[in-house]
């Protein structure tokens, strides 16, 4: 799998890092960045979250968003440079998709076209990025997401912490990032003890990738706090750029009245994290 294609669903509200960060892959993966007005589904929306807005509802308020999500997407693009896709251009691009909002389902579905979906991190508020989206598009799409918070640092994906726990979400987020893997300087499969599922050991998953051609390491360290607190403290003392785990490898029911290290990092991860169910 290549990094070819990137989407980038834009909200009322856009965050100029994801923008940055999908810049930055394009340039490094020669890939084309398609952009597509993000709002909320009305459909499937849960009052606990937001209750129902009119103003997603009026027709004329549903073209501004398209309009004011593509002009904030094509002016970051243009100051960029990225040039403009024609039929038969190769290399890095942007084009919009539609000229329609799509709402968290729509996206789901249509991301199964791209490689990659990127997103901001979540936050509780109606016109930046949000939870539902992020869980629908992971559930629905079959895609990988790669989840931007306000700050990225400089270059993304040469130091990169794997958090290995065995499982099928984590394998599975690991063969969907084979490509950064393999351009990154340090690969560190993170093994905290006591937080596993059945499944290979670290160690197994540190012989896998060097087959692969990927210069991987192993960093074994004890579960001093919650899964999703070591995760967030072992990738700063490792300087990673990049964290690269399973998403809800607990169910998302147990993960809201439990909570877990998925629910944890999607909420305050301060480094760029690539998830995949």
């Amino acid at each position: 799998m290549c990094m070819k294609t990137l989407l980038v669903p834009v909200p009322e509200q856009p965050s100029a890092a994801v923008f940055d960060c999908a810049i930055s892959f394009a340039h490094v993966f020669g890939s084309l960045v398609e952009g597509m007005a993000l709002a909320p589904d009305l459909s499937r929306t849960i009052a606990a979250e937001f209750p129902i807005d009119p103003h997603y509802i009026d027709p004329d308020n549903r073209r501004d968003m398209v309009t004011t999500a593509r002009r904030h997407f094509e002016q970051q693009m243009q100051q960029a440079q990225l040039p403009r896709c024609a039929d038969k251009v190769t290399g890095p691009c942007y084009r919009w998709a539609m000229d329609e909002l799509g709402e968290d389902g729509r996206v789901a579905s249509y991301a199964r076209l791209f490689d990659l979906v990127v997103l901001a991190r979540p936050e509780q508020r109606r016109d930046g990025s949000r939870i539902a989206t992020v869980e629908t598009i992971l559930f629905e799409s079959g895609r990988p997401v790669l989840l931007v918070p306000p700050a990225i640092p400089k270059a993304i994906g040469r130091r990169v912490v794997i958090a290995w726990n065995g499982s099928l979400e984590t394998a599975r987020a690991i063969a969907f990032a084979m490509p950064i893997l393999l351009q990154a300087e340090r690969a560190i499969v993170l093994h905290l003890e006591g937080w596993e599922v059945d499944g290979p050991r670290a160690s197994d998953q540190v012989e896998f990738l060097k087959r692969h051609g990927v210069n991987a390491e192993l960093a074994s360290r004890p579960l001093v706090s919650g899964p999703g607190e070591s995760i967030m403290k072992q990738a700063h003392d490792l300087g990673a750029d990049l964290i690269i785990k399973g998403a809800y490898t607990q169910s998302r029911l147990r993960q809201m009245i439990f909570g877990g290290a998925t629910s944890h990092l999607l909420a305050h991860t301060d480094v760029p994290m690539f998830i995949a169910h």
